[in-house]
């Protein structure tokens, strides 16, 4: 079907798009469709966000880029634990179980910086360099509001100030508090042992992401700097912040020309 379809999944009141922005081809298949034009998304989701930036907008149709980042590291720890025991997944791999994470690291993982990779456009068959780092680390800086997955519910704060979302709301304090404001931990996670900081997994993880590493640090750096624009602490400073996320905004759109 190449018609848009604006649906509502699973009886719920949340709003989806028959496209699928996670794969090229699904992003290629949106541009055909005309989805940015259409104003029916409000939001896209991507990792790949050249290819989607370069094939899905244009001068007359823009868009801001809001990014979650996680420590490399700690993605990589994840993603051997959860594939597994994630049958529904297509890269699920029972094989992995009883393997140590250091064999794993050393002898099977080939996914390494791959948020500069996916940054630059580069595939993971590419090699990386200092000048795919330094041009990951100018367009996160020119064009991101950033937010971190260990600072949360900063970050979904800072994004809905620039999505302009009423955090007043009943409908919004009830999203943030079953997300954030429980006992249960965090939603959609899958629990498994952790890595020790200088450990000699950390360490073989380290060396093989070190690009990915820099350009996380510089991310973090980045969220310290942007903490003062959002950071709101009573009412008299709503102006403020508004016209300092304007300010922000700007920046961002110019940096796209």
């Amino acid at each position: 079907d190449n018609t848009l379809l604006v649906f509502h999944p699973w009886g719920t009141d949340a709003k989806y798009v028959n496209v699928d922005t996670t794969t090229r081809e699904g992003i290629l298949r949106a541009k055909e469709m005309g989805l940015v034009p259409s104003g029916k998304a409000d939001i896209i989701f991507t990792s790949d966000i050249s290819f989607a930036a370069e094939h899905l907008f244009d001068e007359e149709n823009r868009g801001r880029i809001i990014g979650l980042f996680r420590h490399p590291i700690e993605r990589l720890v994840s993603k051997f634990y959860y594939l597994q025991t994630a049958r529904w997944e297509k890269t699920y791999s029972p094989e992995w179980q009883g393997m140590s994470l250091h064999y794993w690291a050393h002898h099977i993982n080939t996914d390494n910086n791959h948020m500069v990779r996916r940054l630059t456009g580069k595939t993971f068959r590419d090699e990386v360099s200092e000048v795919d780092l330094r041009r990951a680390m100018r367009t996160v800086k020119q064009r991101f509001v950033v937010g971190l997955t260990s600072e949360m519910a900063e970050s979904v704060h800072r994004f809905n100030n620039v999505m302009g979302i009423d955090e007043t709301t009943e409908r919004n304090s009830i999203c943030m508090n079953d997300f954030f404001g429980g006992d249960d931990g965090k939603k959609n996670a899958n629990e498994h042992p952790l890595i020790t900081e200088g450990s000699s997994a950390w360490n073989l993880l380290a060396e093989q992401n070190a690009f990915d590493v820099k350009l996380y640090n510089s991310i973090a750096k980045l969220f310290d700097e942007q903490r003062d624009i959002f950071h709101v602490r009573d009412k008299q400073s709503l102006k403020q912040l508004e016209r300092q996320v304007t300010k922000l905004i700007q920046s961002i759109d110019k940096g796209q020309q």
